[in-house]
């Protein structure tokens, strides 16, 4: 079965619960998000660089954007949370495919297709991205999911503090889905965050 390299997210699909129709984008880029730690960080495959000499923002198109510093924290916060959907799915399993449901500094998550060559199985999870808010921890809306092409979505949906799933199915010769979904919240409305994968990774 062939890898799919991840991805970032351009949109996602919002289901309204209440309050505004239309609400704002978390997209912005701050100091915090420009650094002084480093002179480089990445949004949505464009790098912002800080001259260091005449202290302006250069902003260049980058390829290599797929977990940027601003959608998950920081490379290593990317290899953490993949690692842990692996270490939740069991031994064997490998990310194949990833989709950023909200990149917001205190209500951040990412839905999660991984696969295991030796059972030839799926697993889904969504995890919550580590905050000192009380979303991480605290027990909101989350969802993991996958379906095999032709057949019925598996998913686990419910009030969880770190991760949803694992979701698992075997889809041998078969394309797959994969399915996530988050809570999130602004100042006078709520609503969730959802994605619904093409079907990929067929074989």
């Amino acid at each position: 079965m062939a890898q799919v390299t991840t991805g970032i997210r351009l949109e996602a699909g919002v289901e309204q619960v209440k309050g505004i129709s239309n609400f704002p984008a978390s997209q912005r880029i701050g100091p915090h998000m420009l650094g002084l730690r480093s002179n480089a960080r990445q949004h949505k495959g464009r790098e912002y660089k800080m001259n260091r000499t005449t202290g302006r923002i250069a902003v260049t198109t980058s390829a290599a954007a797929l977990f940027s510093t601003v959608l998950l924290g920081s490379p290593a916060q990317a290899a953490s949370l993949s690692s842990e959907a692996a270490s939740i799915c069991g031994s064997g399993y490998y990310v194949q495919r990833s989709h950023v449901l909200s990149d917001k500094e205190t209500q951040g998550a990412t839905a999660f297709q991984l696969y295991n060559a030796s059972s030839k199985k799926n697993c889904a999870v969504t995890l919550k991205h580590p905050t000192s808010s009380s979303f991480y921890g605290g027990k909101t809306t989350l969802g993991a999911g996958l379906r095999a092409e032709g057949g019925s979505w598996v998913k686990d949906e419910g009030a969880y503090g770190y991760y949803a799933g694992p979701v698992y199915i075997s889809a041998a010769g078969k394309c797959v889905q994969f399915w996530g979904k988050t809570y999130q919240s602004g100042a006078s409305s709520v609503w969730y965050e959802t994605h619904t994968s093409a079907l990929g990774n067929c074989g």
